[in-house]
């Protein structure tokens, strides 16, 4: 029970940090630079936190018992 109280709360925290990332890069770098690098390498790393996070919580409670 504790481990999987864990696992959820971990999950949620990542998808959270993905969040904040795709937030935090629309504040530092504003599309009126014009859409670089930085801002595909920042996404790129969102969305495989999202996906991260998400992945953790569906396996946690998708999971099949053994026996």
């Amino acid at each position: 029970m504790k481990e999987t109280v864990f696992q959820l709360i971990t999950g949620v925290v990542v998808i959270i940090v993905g969040i904040l990332v795709i937030l935090k890069t629309n504040m530092l770098f504003p599309f009126s630079e014009g859409f670089t690098f930085k801002h595909v390498a920042l996404y790129f790393i969102a969305v495989m936190l999202i996906g991260g996070g998400i992945k953790k919580i569906c396996l946690l409670f998708f999971k099949k018992e053994k026996g």
